[in-house]
């Protein structure tokens, strides 16, 4: 037997014993990532970004993404009416233009968020404009929104092999002026619509001048009654619903947060994405890139940005879920968003220092949760009703098969109409003596009385 032989023998005999296959893959998944890591350490961060995603294609490309990490997690969470593999996705900002979506969807994320994409191509800040702070294991960004356009996006989307989830950022081009902001979003509203699961309006980037100015005020408002009116209108054109998030910053003021939730009740938008990257420098002080201008992300932000989800979390009072992100870098960290109320979390710096590993770290997470303490999946449809109301009672045992048990159906009782926009920050049509209405997709049911009723009769 040549000495070949015999080592494939033994390789086999190793691999093969009882629980050696899941040692074997996670050893040569650690050695191959800190190998993979190493070496693109040693080049800049931008060029080692792009690097790092081309590899990643490379490898899926031939079937072999498998040596970066564990395969899928399975553990379903209902939200935003979609039924999610796990509650661990992508942050927006690895993977701006969905040119690498197959190969990052093929590592065990729940949901992958793609952008910030824009309506016109640009090439956003000067270069250098990524920094990596190794020792304080944070990332400063200067991008500015850098993308190919909507349209370039909108086409890799169309032709992805993903089945998974996939939300789509948006946001507005920097010759765009705040004023004329809605028309961006418009813009790639319309275009996305057709192929995103969900749509996030970024107003929170740092890296943008004026953009967070949108996150207040008259400012806010306007756009989200222009983004919600728009919503509708595609959803009767596509006859689907696709929910609308909003990304805030984690620099506000716990009056600030309050302010926006009352705005983001107000319109019933479907969800809240806390944070984006901090201008603040605490934590980095003797870092050699303190100084440098952007958004701070990785642990610096951990704090500051749980912090944030709590408070926005409280203010909301359960209305509409809060995906949580910025500084998760490890299991616990994912815990504690979870504990504050995130539904959902996202990963992004965690990821680039420790890999695929740590999306399997905070599923486990997760799970734990669940068994420990019980929690609930959120409900996906929400009946309205005052008492002894029959025609509600007759959609609610209509609704159940219709929906084929795919997603929870809750029936809620209410006094009145007032009781609803006080505890749940919706306004809905009340017909005659009863209030109806549905939270499809955990957001105020988008018809009028007459398509309310005529939706029923089709029950």
């Amino acid at each position: 037997m040549s000495a070949k032989d015999s080592i494939t023998i033994l390789w086999s005999k190793c691999v093969t014993a009882p629980g050696a296959h899941s040692v074997w893959n996670h050893l040569l998944y650690l050695k191959v990532f800190k190998v993979c890591r190493f070496f693109l350490f040693l080049l800049p961060a931008e060029f080692s970004h792009d690097l790092g995603l081309k590899a990643l294609r490379f490898l899926y490309q031939r079937g072999l993404i498998g040596l970066l990490g564990p395969t899928l997690l399975v553990q379903p969470i209902l939200l935003l009416g979609m039924k999610f593999p796990n509650p661990v996705g992508l942050a927006a900002g690895l993977d701006k233009n969905a040119d690498y979506l197959d190969a990052l969807g093929a590592l065990g994320f729940g949901f992958v968020e793609v952008g910030t994409v824009t309506p016109k191509s640009q090439p956003g800040n000067l270069k250098p404009r990524m920094f990596r702070l190794r020792k304080e294991k944070a990332i400063i960004n200067q991008m500015g929104f850098n993308n190919k356009g909507v349209d370039h996006l909108v086409e890799r989307l169309q032709v992805r092999k993903y089945k998974g989830i996939v939300g789509v950022n948006i946001g507005k081009n920097l010759t765009t002026s705040v004023e004329d902001a809605a028309q961006d979003y418009l813009i790639c509203l319309q275009k996305v619509y057709p192929v995103a699961d969900y749509v996030v309006i970024n107003l929170s980037s740092p890296n943008t001048p004026g953009l967070r100015t949108l996150q207040f005020g008259e400012h806010l408002e306007k756009l989200l009654a222009i983004l919600k009116i728009e919503q509708k209108k595609l959803a009767m054109q596509y006859q689907y619903y696709v929910p609308l998030l909003l990304k805030i910053s984690p620099d506000l003021s716990k009056e600030e947060i309050v302010s926006i939730a009352k705005s983001l009740r107000k319109y019933a938008f479907d969800g809240v994405i806390a944070t984006n990257t901090t201008i603040n420098r605490d934590g980095i002080d003797k870092s050699k890139h303190a100084k440098q201008l952007g958004g701070l992300s990785g642990a610096p932000l951990t704090d500051a940005a749980t912090v944030v989800l709590e408070y926005l979390n409280t203010a909301l009072a359960g209305i509409m879920p809060v995906i949580g992100v910025g500084g998760i870098m490890e299991g616990a960290d994912a815990a504690a968003k979870f504990n504050a109320g995130a539904k959902l979390v996202q990963l992004y710096s965690g990821f680039v220092y420790a890999g695929p590993q740590l999306i399997r770290d905070a599923v486990e997470v997760w799970q734990q949760l669940v068994t420990q303490n019980g929690v609930q999946k959120s409900a996906a449809f929400y009946l309205f009703t005052t008492s002894g109301c029959h025609l509600c009672e007759q959609a609610h045992a209509l609704l159940i098969p219709l929906l084929n048990n795919r997603w929870p159906l809750q029936l809620v009782e209410i006094s009145d109409s007032e009781e609803l926009m006080e505890k749940y920050g919706v306004r809905i049509p009340v017909l005659g003596v009863l209030t109806v209405a549905g939270l499809w997709r955990e957001m105020a049911w988008p018809f009028g009385a007459e398509e309310t009723r005529e939706f029923i009769a089709k029950c």
